[in-house]
This record gives structure tokens, sequence and C-alpha cells, in this order.
């Protein structure tokens, strides 16, 4: 494993996990403004991104639960989600940017994996990802 782009990072809590199993390089791309933040703070030495991952390029509103520290957010209206989880209260809309993977900069030969966790969201970001799975092995 070369390395690995963490999609909805949160807080990079992942990061321990993949490099046990091999990871060098991370790409952190996080929407929520505090988490980018805990994640600058976090990963001075690793690329962080502040924006979000779909298949247009844009503006949205998304619905973040801050009562858990922004761990839940979708750019989709909560439905399901409220109702298995419904300690999870999406009490915040927050303007966030949108873009393709295509569409970013970033050295695709230094990433093979992708972990994606962006509630629902996870078909239309490999739709906007098409010439950068080329380099995804899983």
């Amino acid at each position: 494993m070369i390395g690995v782009i963490d999609i909805g990072a949160h807080w990079g809590e992942e990061i321990d996990y993949w490099r046990n199993h091999g990871a060098k390089n991370f790409l952190f791309i996080e929407p929520i403004k505090a988490n980018y933040e805990v994640l600058i703070e976090k990963f001075p030495y690793y690329p962080v991104l502040h924006l979000a991952l779909a298949n247009y390029t844009g503006e949205a509103q998304m619905f973040v639960d801050t009562t858990h520290h922004s761990l839940s957010a979708s750019l989709l209206t909560p439905k399901l989600h409220t109702e298995v989880y419904p300690d999870v209260l999406f009490d915040k809309i927050e303007t966030v940017k949108v873009e393709k993977l295509d569409n970013v900069e970033y050295n695709r030969k230094l990433y093979d994996h992708i972990y994606v966790t962006a509630q629902g969201m996870e078909l239309e970001i490999l739709k906007g990802a098409e010439k950068s799975l080329k380099s995804i092995k899983t």
C-alpha cells in the first residue's frame, strides 16, 4: 500500500489502522470547518483539503450534528440516520465547497486506496472520480 485518500476524514481517527497496513501517504478531505482545523493541527505534514466531494462543482448546504463533534454530517437530508441514531441531532447547516475528486490537484501516484465515509454520497463521489480511480486499488 502506498497511500490513502480519506474522504470525510473527520479527525483522521483511522490513520493508525492504515499505517499498520503499510500506508505512508495520506490525503485528508473534510468539508466541516471545525474538523478541517483539527486535521490541520493534528497532521501538519499531510495535505488536508477543506471541501466536500460529489459529482458536481459548486456550493451546498451540509447538515451537521454538533452534539457529537460533527462526527455525522451529510449533504443529503438526514432521514434513516435520525431513526437509527435518534441521539444524533443535525442541529446546524454549514455551507461547504463541493468539488469532483477528478478536479482536485494532488499527486495521484502517491495514493492507491480510497476510504470514504460520506453518509449516502459514496456513489456520487465515485462518479466524480473517474480518472482518479485509475490509480486506486481499493
